[in-house]
């Protein structure tokens, strides 16, 4: 258990997002002509191809949801919900 606490201590999910992860593997660079403003270096890499299209995905899902209920970042900001 200790092992895993050292491991973990700085962990972070944003640090550690996919295509935050791919492009400090050098698996991909920017690229605002591609989707997503990512282009992946190995065409062939499902890992990557596959991971991407679902966290995308996701992450629009969470941002349509999110701005149904929130119009503006300051209504974010100051929601109960998130000052609780």
């Amino acid at each position: 258990m200790e092992l895993t606490s050292l491991t973990y201590k700085d962990w972070n999910l944003v640090n550690q997002a996919l295509h935050r992860d791919l492009k400090k593997r050098r698996v991909a660079v920017d690229d605002k002509d591609s989707p997503n403003d990512l282009r992946l270096v190995i065409k062939d890499y499902p890992y990557a191809v596959d991971g991407l299209e679902i966290w995308f995905a996701i992450e629009k899902w969470v941002r349509d949801y999110c701005s149904f209920y929130y119009k503006t970042d300051e209504v974010d900001q100051q929601g109960p919900e998130l000052q609780a």
